[in-house]
């Protein structure tokens, strides 16, 4: 038997039988706001519809996955990370500078490693240099990714932590972060700061995305409210550079 459709995700990603577009959401009204308007689109409307509709997809799984996705341990899992990154570290420096203690790229290791297997291995000499070299830098390259995923881990902790201080909403920050993700790639500026909804259209987008998904039977108000959100949507030069370049993750 299939997989149950989901009518949520249908209806976020349902097609106009008459202009072969994604069917009109309270989001397109945000998206067409910035047609000629700062923030603008770095992309057509079209594409910038089918990369919001994505946005609402992970968003709405976060939502639905906050009960078992428990605070604490979430934290926990990137202390967890950045520990065992430091540790691998650790032992990568201490192989490279046992291999080299002069290295500074991955193939100034290249006689060292072939040194260290001599004897023990068969095939042309030329090649057996190029495997070297090439051994030496992915060593290297190991020892960066473990760097900056220690350097994820600390800054994700860091906005966790930050984030679930004084929020009264939780699911509203968990919904939030794809789309704070997406207005970057699709702006190129992170979310305004600003409380006032009438000055901020990113709380206008996230209110308008909310609506779409959830509809207005899941909150009491008159319209969601994402301004206790905003703490969390704090992004360095880094993550800015990586989300306009590559955009988000789950792109």
């Amino acid at each position: 038997m299939g997989k149950l459709a989901d009518p949520v995700i249908e209806r976020i990603s349902k097609r106009d039988a008459n202009s072969g577009d994604f069917a009109h959401l309270k989001i397109d009204v945000a998206l067409k706001e910035r047609v000629g308007r700062r923030p603008q689109l770095s992309f057509d409307l079209s594409e910038a519809r089918g990369v919001a509709r994505r946005a609402l997809e992970i968003g709405y799984h976060r939502v639905l996955a906050f009960p078992t996705n428990a605070p604490g341990p979430i934290s926990e899992d990137f202390i967890k990370l950045e520990d065992r990154a430091k540790s691998a570290i650790a032992a990568l420096d201490g192989l490279i500078h046992h291999l080299c203690p002069d290295a500074t790229t991955g193939p100034h290791l290249e006689l060292s490693i072939l040194t260290a297997q001599a004897g023990l291995q068969e095939g042309d000499p030329r090649a057996l240099h190029e495997r070297a070299s090439h051994d030496g830098v992915i060593l290297w390259e190991a020892r960066e990714i473990a760097k900056r995923l220690e350097d994820a881990a600390t800054r994700k902790d860091m906005r966790v932590r930050k984030g679930r201080k004084n929020d009264p909403k939780p699911k509203h920050r968990e919904f939030a972060i794809p789309l704070a993700e997406m207005w970057v790639y699709l702006t190129g500026q992170t979310p305004g700061s600003n409380p006032d909804e009438n000055k901020n259209p990113f709380l206008r987008f996230c209110a308008a995305g909310w609506i779409d998904v959830f509809g207005n039977a899941t909150t009491s108000e008159k319209e969601p409210n994402f301004i206790g959100a905003l703490q969390a949507l704090k992004f360095d030069s880094e993550e800015v550079e990586k989300l306009k370049a590559r955009g988000p993750d789950w792109l």
